[in-house]
């Protein structure tokens, strides 16, 4: 029996066990408690992601750490009907599936920190997602620098009033390049967990030489555990007689290590990405610095060399 009233002052113990009776009578007749002032959920202790998400039996608010792939989500502290929120600490996937977790549109969600999702248990074990509150849609970048030609990206053409950032980070803050080149081009934030960054070496005119780390770029939490997947390197005008080699260089508490086992070479042409990818050093960290060193160049040097850069998840 649901217990509404204990003891008031002034009403004896078998008045306060009638009181409970009628209140517990009305329920079972209407099926419904009313509530007379502000219904006031909990939020339980954290949870940690897992394939299998289990809420507490604390609460209908919890925070969800780390970042493993959740595929379903347990109902061993609820019944059909229960409605949860979760807010999301880390970046982690949810799957859909047609019956244990309906995801809006059928589609996998990839939370980003701070999003907060809302679900209904509809029938016992099966959840559906009914809203997603994004932590951030694509905060706009600081202003875009224009480049020398006015191309967009690499060659500097002008961001268009601040390039859309993954997130609103503009590439360790829309560095120009070398001379001038525009930063790496901002995704829309929530991306699909790929990042391209463009940089500019030497502006077109301006012939390259051999040169260890002229640009270098930081790598930001939202990119912790990617991995470099292409490198593509450019010039304005080829070199004569010979190869311009091009090596990435990841710099990480002090140590440095080649990320290419074999570096982009480009011969007698505009662009090269015969690159080979060291997979022993192809992920980045929060906090690393990416180097872009030119190791070698034709006889007669080539002008106005840009390198771009594609980094994933695994």
């Amino acid at each position: 029996m649901t217990t509404w009233i204990t003891k008031v002052d002034g009403v004896d113990n078998v008045m306060a066990a009638h009181v409970n009776l009628l209140q517990d009578e009305k329920l079972d007749r209407d099926g419904e408690v009313e509530a007379t002032g502000t219904i006031q959920w909990k939020k339980g202790a954290d949870i940690p992601s897992a394939a299998t998400l289990v809420p507490g039996s604390d609460g209908n608010y919890f925070d969800v750490t780390g970042t493993v792939t959740i595929t379903a989500i347990a109902a061993t502290q609820s019944q059909p009907g229960t409605v949860i929120k979760l807010h999301f600490d880390g970046i982690c996937q949810l799957t859909h599936h047609a019956t244990n977790l309906i995801m809006p549109g059928g589609e996998n969600h990839t939370t980003s920190v701070g999003d907060e999702l809302e679900f209904v248990e509809y029938a016992a074990g099966d959840w559906r997602c009914t809203n997603i509150s994004p932590e951030s849609i694509g905060a706009q970048g600081p202003q875009g620098y224009q480049g020398d030609q006015g191309a967009q990206g690499y060659q500097g053409s002008t961001g268009s009033t601040g390039a859309q950032g993954y997130q609103g980070y503009q590439g360790n803050q829309g560095a120009q390049g070398y001379q001038g080149a525009q930063g790496p081009q901002g995704e829309a934030g929530g991306g699909n967990g790929k990042k391209t960054f463009c940089v500019g070496l030497f502006e077109a005119g301006v012939s390259v030489v051999v040169v260890d780390g002229a640009v270098a770029f930081g790598i930001p939490a939202s990119m912790n555990g990617m991995n470099l997947v292409d490198a593509i390197a450019t010039v304005h005008t080829k070199g004569i007689t010979g190869t311009t080699d091009i090596q990435i260089r990841r710099r990480r508490a002090g140590s440095d290590v080649d990320m290419l086992s074999t570096k982009v070479t480009i011969g007698d042409e505009w662009f090269a990405s015969d690159e080979v990818i060291n997979a022993a050093n192809d992920d980045v960290q929060t906090g690393d610095q990416i180097y872009i060193d030119v190791d070698a160049i034709h006889t007669t040097a080539p002008q106005g060399l840009s390198v771009t850069l594609d980094f994933e998840l695994p």
